[in-house]
């Protein structure tokens, strides 16, 4: 008589479901460790030199071809994310094959952002680790909902379901597939994020000139605060204003941070151009110098977003201007780089070189009057 098969028992099935889910989660954390490594052109270069004695060397970089292998690798996972979803509450007997495919898919993304070289730029690199990280974290979370006794991965993220899980994979994956595939892409991404905070902080100035913001009739409830009835010739803070000469200091800085949003916006918007022209068989010193440049251009950036944000702190009523000059000189000095890194960027655009160097000029002239008002009372 032939032998049945006999499903096994519920306890059983639920440990091999476990280990496989287990198995992914540990996969997913380790490259998320690895991935908080920075990389190195020197370690990547080891790793070829090692390849190189069993295989051909890797083709040069191609951000077509890294764009569709990320896009597979990421609707591989999304779509299993989902099948896990579904299948994995009901233990049904697919999930260990739905976790391996997951698994795969995994492997395959890791190894496709491997193989971008680090002296291609620190702006992609950063970008890339950043949301392949995020991606991975969250598919250890989803497989972590589905063990017999989760483990401890995120606080934060204790009280969410599965099916939320679920949806934060598919996000992820969105993100990947529409993340940066240059450096010169990702440099633009940074510059253009600190154009918002440069447009806020020009904001905020013109409604302190307008008076739109602590002026005398807005206090904003600070005579309660300290206890005064609006009537008290006390030190109000609401009650100060800006003496014509101050409004007229502060709207040279103004000038000073709108060029600064124009020249950010502008280098925003060059950057990906820029990358994008770079032949595939360009020199390798000549692909690492225009990386450098792109990636100091988003430092620039961020400089230019903080100096703004001094240059602000010194707008108010009483103006320090000894303080404002210093601070205006900055923005500009800053301001000054930005055009030359650019200027050196855009090789033989000459249209592009004569803007720079006007709104360099401008910058120049500006701080040139703020200074000559250091004795302003």
């Amino acid at each position: 008589m032939a032998a049945s098969l006999t499903p096994a028992p519920p306890q059983q099935q639920q440990v091999s479901f476990d280990a496989e889910l287990t198995n992914l989660i540990d996969l997913a954390l380790r490259f998320v460790r690895e991935l908080a490594e920075p990389a190195t052109t020197a370690a990547a270069e080891s790793a070829n030199a090692s390849s190189s004695h069993c295989s051909s060397p890797s083709p040069p970089y191609n951000p077509a071809s890294f764009r569709a292998a990320i896009k597979n690798g990421a609707n591989v996972l999304s779509h299993n994310a989902t099948k896990l979803s579904l299948i994995a509450p009901e233990k049904s007997a697919d999930t260990p094959k739905i976790i391996s495919e997951m698994q795969t898919a995994v492997l395959h993304i890791t190894a496709v952002i491997s193989s971008v070289p680090p002296h291609l730029g620190t702006s992609l690199q950063s970008e890339i680790r950043a949301k392949t990280t995020s991606l991975l974290f969250d598919v250890a979370a989803l497989a972590n909902r589905f063990l017999s006794v989760p483990r401890t991965l995120d606080a934060g993220a204790a009280g969410v379901g599965y099916m939320s899980s679920t949806s934060l994979v598919w996000k992820a994956c969105e993100v990947l597939e529409e993340m940066s595939m240059t450096n010169g892409e990702a440099a633009a991404k940074k510059v253009a994020s600190r154009v918002e905070l440069v447009q806020d902080a020009i904001d905020e100035v013109q409604e302190t000139l307008e008076g739109g913001a602590g002026g005398a009739n807005e206090d904003e409830g600070w005579g309660e605060l300290v206890g005064g009835n609006g009537d008290e010739d006390d030190d109000d803070l609401g009650s100060a204003e800006m003496t014509p000469v101050e409004k007229e200091l502060a709207t040279k800085c103004l000038t000073i941070m709108k060029a600064a949003k124009l020249l950010l916006r502008k280098t925003s918007r060059t950057l990906p151009t820029d990358a994008n022209a770079s032949s595939a068989v360009a020199a390798r010193d000549v692909e690492e110098e225009r990386g450098r440049m792109q990636d100091e251009l988003a430092r620039l950036a961020d400089q230019t977003s903080r100096h703004v944000d001094d240059l602000v702190a010194c707008i108010e009523p009483g103006i320090p201007v000894s303080e404002l000059a210093d601070a205006a000189g900055l923005l500009a000095g800053t301001c000054s780089d930005v055009v030359s890194l650019a200027k050196a960027l855009a090789d033989d655009d000459e249209q592009a070189a004569k803007w720079l160097d006007m709104c360099g000029a401008q910058v120049t002239k500006v701080l040139e009057e703020i200074l000559s008002r250091r004795t302003v009372r």
